[in-house]
């Protein structure tokens, strides 16, 4: 009976995913790219950048760590249920040592470190691949810029709507 109310749950939550609006919207196209705004060396765009990720990412590394180094614990206690991981931790668990505690963040820091340090490698490379592409554009090439039509103000579109009435009273 248990399992079959969890498998319901999950399938419920597997279902509803597609309709919950959980998908990262698409990048705003009217919005200008980074590279417009120089106030600031690349580097230091960059180092901002890899601190955000590493710092957004440290929940996420924090939590793997923790789940793996409770699953260490209870592996090399006899599978003792004193020693369980988070799930299935009982209520009188031995918690962890101040040494196991601080080997857990330092682990955490350092996945989120790495995860920043991935996420700059593949932005670097991405990047000098676009500027080889541009570099490669031959001469006398013609560079389109679109940017959209901008908005008049109130009195043009008032004009605007005087000249379409214009045009289907004309039509008469």
């Amino acid at each position: 009976m248990k399992k079959t109310v969890i498998l319901l749950i999950a399938l419920m939550c597997v279902i509803t995913i597609p309709f919950s609006g959980v998908y990262a919207q698409a990048a705003n196209p009217s919005l200008p790219p980074v590279e417009l705004y120089p106030e600031f060396p690349r580097w230091s765009r960059d180092l901002r950048r890899a601190e955000i990720i590493a710092f957004g990412s440290l929940p996420f590394t924090m939590f793997t760590a923790t789940t793996v180094m409770d699953s260490i614990r209870w592996g090399e206690n006899n599978w003792d249920t004193k020693y369980a991981p988070w799930p299935i931790k009982s209520a009188g668990a031995v918690s962890m040592t101040n040494s196991e505690q601080e080997m857990t963040f330092i682990i955490a820091a350092s996945a989120s470190v790495a995860v920043a340090l991935a996420d700059f490698i593949i932005i670097s490379i991405k990047r000098y691949k676009s500027e080889q592409r541009a570099l490669n554009i031959p001469v006398g090439t013609p560079i389109i810029i679109r940017k959209p039509y901008p908005e008049s103000d109130a009195s043009a579109k008032d004009a605007a709507a005087k000249d379409a009435e214009d045009t289907s009273a004309a039509d008469f």
